[in-house]
């Protein structure tokens, strides 16, 4: 079917259906007859126009991303202008937390597998983590995503807690055993995932594991469950006995004393679920409009970028203090530095909307006064 060009798409489709109805009502068929047969037309219609509909996009797809490109990348260099500091001072500590990490971990590692450290597999696995969620957060950041950065900053929460927890109680002769439990708790929550994989692989069209494979894994949760008790199947079961028999993640936050930033990591929570809280805080006004965010925007990354950096320390803080039995006086150096960037960077990262803030001041000022001008020409 091929749609005339000086008519719009709806209004051809519609066209077309009311057309075919009104021959129909006059030839003396039922009007609901009529109505059908108008109906049919119209889905005919639909699915004749989306194999050209979709060849057309393909076509023209090249076009539309060279401008996205062109945009984004024209974007980032005037976001560069007001946060490329604070954002190459967050990268410095990023990468600065990051090699501290595997310089640690190339140095104890023999050491920790001859005397299966758990609390120092534990604690590393945690840093390499917490080095990644950072680097994403600082893409995030540099491509001008704050509220997707600042989803990201939850799990570096999650991981300080969960790092200053082992931390501080995984070398304790009455949780000796926290970071063996921990890790084997992937064993748990593993078994939870396949449960919930059979009971869908089918329908996605994926293979199911077979009878042997689940059985195997069934074995190996319930023995850890006979082990550790019932508890040890729940979410943060691992931690059992330290706050409760069936902590939550707000109890690891209170042994971790990171309660104060419960604030914080309700507010990121937001950006991670589909509340309407969140859609809330997706709604910006400027120059006296008001929109939802769908794309990207150069204004509010401190607060994400602080967080993210605050969290990365904690974690490093841990991985150099508590992953060995003793701290060197080259990664207490480290530690000590790393800190300084963190407030140098925390510094810049507010100077920056800082600089962001006087900008859309002038900028709205420019406008107002065009305005203005525009209204006296028109005699207004």
């Amino acid at each position: 079917m091929r749609l005339r060009r000086r008519r719009g798409f709806d209004e051809h489709l519609y066209g077309v259906a009311a057309e075919r109805m009104s021959r129909a009502l006059a030839a003396g068929v039922d009007e609901d007859v009529a109505a059908a047969m108008a109906g049919e037309v119209f889905s005919e219609a639909l699915d004749e126009s989306v194999p050209r509909v979709t060849e057309k996009f393909i076509r023209t797809a090249p076009r539309m991303l060279r401008w996205h490109r062109r945009h984004q990348r024209a974007f980032e260099r005037r976001l560069r202008k007001h946060w490329g500091k604070a954002l190459d001072l967050y990268f410095a500590v990023a990468v600065s937390a990051e090699e501290a990490g595997a310089t640690f971990d190339n140095t104890h590692r023999p050491a920790a597998a001859e005397h299966q450290d758990f609390v120092f597999e534990a604690l590393t696995g945690l840093h390499a983590r917490a080095c990644r969620t950072a680097f994403e957060v600082h893409r995030l950041l540099s491509s001008g995503f704050p509220k997707g950065a600042l989803s990201r900053c939850r799990t570096l929460h999650e991981l300080a807690v969960t790092s200053i927890v082992i931390g501080e109680h995984g070398r304790k002769a009455a949780h000796s055993d926290l970071a063996e439990r921990f890790l084997l708790h992937e064993v748990v929550m593993g078994y939870k995932d396949v449960l919930v994989y059979q009971e869908n692989c089918k329908t996605l069209g994926y293979e199911p594991f077979n009878d042997a494979d689940m059985a195997e894994m069934k074995r190996g949760h319930d023995d850890l469950i006979q082990r550790y008790g019932g508890a040890f199947g729940k979410p943060y079961g691992w931690a059992s006995g330290l706050d409760g028999p069936e902590p939550t993640f707000r109890d690891l936050e209170k042994l971790a004393e990171l309660t104060h930033l419960r604030g914080h990591y309700r507010w990121a929570s937001h950006e991670v679920h589909s509340d309407a809280k969140g859609s809330a805080l997706n709604v910006y006004e400027r120059g006296g409009i008001t929109y939802r965010l769908s794309g990207m925007t150069n204004t509010d990354l401190g607060e994400p970028g602080y967080l993210a950096l605050i969290s990365l320390h904690q974690c490093t803080v841990y991985l150099l203090t508590r992953g060995t039995d003793s701290i060197s006086p080259r990664d207490l150096l480290a530690l000590l530095a790393i800190q300084a960037l963190v407030n140098r960077s925390g510094e810049a990262l507010g100077a920056a909307q800082t600089s962001i803030d006087r900008a859309e001041y002038r900028f709205q000022e420019r406008q107002a006064s065009r305005r203005f001008r525009g209204l006296r020409r028109l005699g207004l």
